[in-house]
């Protein structure tokens, strides 16, 4: 293929002439008129006035014409492929944390569908290399307590896009099966199942043996729970109330049920 300053130069380009241009869809070369490319801008959304000396026989179109509606297209062309960034995830790697517990390193997960500008974590604008994927490690940080990490992108537009992500501490519920203990304390009540979460609602299935009760046990403050076994409401009993500490060493009121009945088998336990 010959180099671009072998061809010779037109003075007078009309609507029928030619130009070369990179199809991005189907990745290839490809031929349109400069009558099909002023159209195809114009209906872009926005005009592109192609001067007469482009496009009229017998006008000559001078260089500083020409590079003015090149730079035109060019923009337009920009404005076509342009896309708002986006962030598509943002998270954490702790979610829920135990009351008491001491949370010392975090790490900070996001993808954006472009690189950005400028990244700003809480207020505070990152100075380290930017990718579209990162992740960030918040180390010696020391959190004991409900925290909310918010991410704010830029593009080179100065578009933003903004998306939140958090930490909460939660205490338990417990739940399981087990004869009846000698002692109704922290350690019998830690040897349930546990889960954090912020109300007393849940759902599980246990299998109960012989002498085995089903228990449950809550923060007071979560409420009076009702039961609801095998699709019949009821068969639990309030069998103690203490003072409870979890394996962070954070102590409040728990409440403690007991089913009816042992050995009730498999089951399908609702609490609401």
């Amino acid at each position: 293929m010959a180099r671009w300053t072998d061809y010779t130069r037109k003075q007078t380009p009309s609507e029928a002439d030619e130009v070369m241009l990179l199809d991005t869809d189907g990745r290839a070369n490809k031929r349109t008129t400069l009558k099909e490319l002023a159209k195809t801008m114009g209906n872009a959304g926005g005009s592109v006035d192609v001067d007469d000396t482009l496009t009229k026989p017998g006008m000559a179109a001078d260089a500083k014409t020409v590079g003015d509606q090149i730079k035109q297209i060019t923009q337009q062309l920009e404005d076509l492929q342009y896309i708002p960034i986006e962030i598509l995830s943002f998270s954490n790697n702790i979610g829920i944390a135990e009351l008491g517990s001491v949370i010392n390193e975090i790490a900070l997960n996001w993808e954006l569908n472009k690189t950005p500008e400028t990244v700003i974590l809480n207020g505070q604008t990152m100075s380290s290399s930017l990718n579209s994927v990162q992740t960030v490690v918040l180390k010696d940080i020391a959190l004991k307590e409900n925290k909310t990490f918010t991410l704010l992108v830029v593009d080179d537009r100065n578009n933003s896009a903004q998306k939140s992500t958090g930490i909460i501490f939660y205490n338990g519920i417990y739940y399981g099966v087990s004869n009846i203990p000698e002692e109704m304390d922290s350690a019998f009540i830690r040897s349930l199942t546990r889960s954090l979460q912020a109300n007393r609602t849940k759902t599980f299935t246990i299998d109960s043996g012989a002498d085995q009760y089903v228990w449950y046990a809550l923060p007071s403050r979560y409420g009076t729970p009702v039961f609801g076994v095998g699709g019949f409401d009821g068969g639990f009993a309030k069998v103690s109330t203490l003072d409870f500490m979890n394996l962070s060493g954070y102590t409040e009121e728990y409440t403690v049920y007991r089913s009816d009945n042992s050995n009730i088998g498999k089951k399908t336990v609702k609490v609401t």
